[in-house]
């Protein structure tokens, strides 16, 4: 907690999703929450090469727990939104690391990923959290592809 005069505000680490230094803000009096890049409203979220999208659910899951019925979520990038909002995005982020996870565990190579599975967003735009996925799973999740 973090003691502004008139107003308490905390900051959060939930976990590692859009990098490894996520940091949530939230105003409890006002029942404000700034998500940061965790939560983006104008796109679907972007994985780049310090994202973490086998935790990211996680970490949104912390951010849910942040929140009321009627709080204001203020993202990253867009327009503020709902607790729904953020219900959808950690539910979809969800879909991508399951899918990844699901592939591994197949035996599908990382390099035939993006074209086997089925994405709630883009093929061109998971590139990078399927590259990722498949660094961060442990070995025991991947099996070797069958010849």
């Amino acid at each position: 907690m973090l003691d502004l005069g008139d107003r308490a505000v905390e900051l959060v680490h939930p976990g590692r999703g859009h990098s490894s230094g996520d940091l949530v803000v939230r105003v409890p009096d006002a029942d404000v929450v700034l998500a940061g890049d965790l939560v983006e409203e104008s796109s679907p979220p972007y994985f780049n090469d310090d994202s973490w999208p086998m935790e990211w659910p996680l970490s949104l899951d912390i951010v849910l727990g942040l929140l009321t019925p009627s709080s204001l979520v203020v993202p990253g990038h867009g327009s503020p939104v709902d607790r729904e909002f953020v219900e959808e995005q950690r539910n979809t982020v969800g879909i991508v690391a399951e899918t990844i996870r699901d592939l591994a565990s197949r035996g599908v190579p990382v390099d035939q990923a993006l074209e086997t599975g089925e994405w709630p967003w883009p093929r061109e735009h998971l590139a990078t959290a399927v590259r990722r996925g498949y660094e961060h799973l442990p070995r025991s999740q991947k099996r070797l592809p069958l010849i």
